[in-house]
């Protein structure tokens, strides 16, 4: 091995739940050496970008939405103030605040764990370069763990390419992806639980949402009751739902986005 590689005994790719759940494992089973690396930020989907972030959110939009339409006889509906950037600091507070006790305090409190940053790429079998703002660093392990997750597959779409669009990483933290303002409107593209879940907390924050699902019914893969029952809910909540939606163009429009379908 040459000297400009370092060696450890277990690397791994990511830094989600998973690479750390095998961290510790291997840890408890002896490795001294765990290198993980990571190019986006440390904690992975659940705590960065998903569960976390989202949950928060849609429970304030629920505690908003319940405000100005009490569900009991006897409660006038109140309009309490609405600060959207004010509820962005605060679900990143917490983010942070779980990926500082969850993720980085075991990195940090643990002499056998490290987490490099920058992009990682194989040069070969059991060597792998890890470019960052420090340059180039290789790390050589016998044992190596690719813990990557996933990221929202961009569906092919006549001139999708050509506007500004989010997807399900939207509500994440310190990264460009991040939205930071209330969108007047809102076109969701889909009807998996995501996209209804996210949909409704938008709506219910104020936004015009309009959900497009090219399937005959939404949830389309659930007991067929389930995507009915839900429908009528939510547009009894304002929400436009369109099935057996086809997409022939997207385009923009000054500063929106025009979607045109065939139903």
């Amino acid at each position: 091995m040459s000297d400009s590689v370092q060696g450890v005994d277990f690397f791994i790719l990511g830094s989600g739940s998973t690479a750390f759940a095998a961290a510790l494992r291997a840890q408890e089973l002896g490795a001294t050496r765990i290198m993980m690396a990571e190019e986006r930020t440390v904690g992975g989907t659940c705590v960065g970008r998903g569960c976390i972030p989202s949950k928060n959110l849609i429970a304030a939009a629920e505690a908003y939405y319940a405000a100005q339409h009490p569900r009991f006889a006897g409660l006038g509906a109140a309009r309490p103030t609405f600060d959207f950037p004010a509820l962005i600091a605060q679900k990143d507070e917490v983010i942070h605040t779980l990926r500082e006790k969850k993720y980085m305090s075991i990195a940090e409190g643990s002499a056998s764990i490290a987490v490099v940053r920058g992009h990682a790429s194989f040069v070969d079998a059991h060597t792998i370069a890890v470019s960052g703002k420090g340059g180039e660093q290789r790390y050589y392990a016998e044992n190596i763990l690719i813990a990557t997750g996933s990221r929202p597959h961009i569906p092919d779409l006549p001139g999708l390419g050509d506007v500004p669009y989010l997807t399900s990483d939207l509500l994440t933290s310190g990264e460009d992806l991040e939205l930071k303002s209330l969108p007047e409107s809102l076109i969701i593209l889909g009807s998996g639980y995501v996209a209804l879940e996210l949909g409704q907390m938008f709506a219910r924050f104020g936004s015009e949402v309009t959900i497009l699902e090219r399937s005959p019914r939404v949830l389309h893969g659930y007991e067929p009751i389930i995507g009915t029952t839900i429908v009528k809910l939510l547009r009894e909540e304002g929400l436009t739902i369109l099935t057996r939606a086809e997409v022939k163009q997207i385009r923009q429009d000054g500063a929106r986005v025009v979607v045109r379908v065939s139903l």
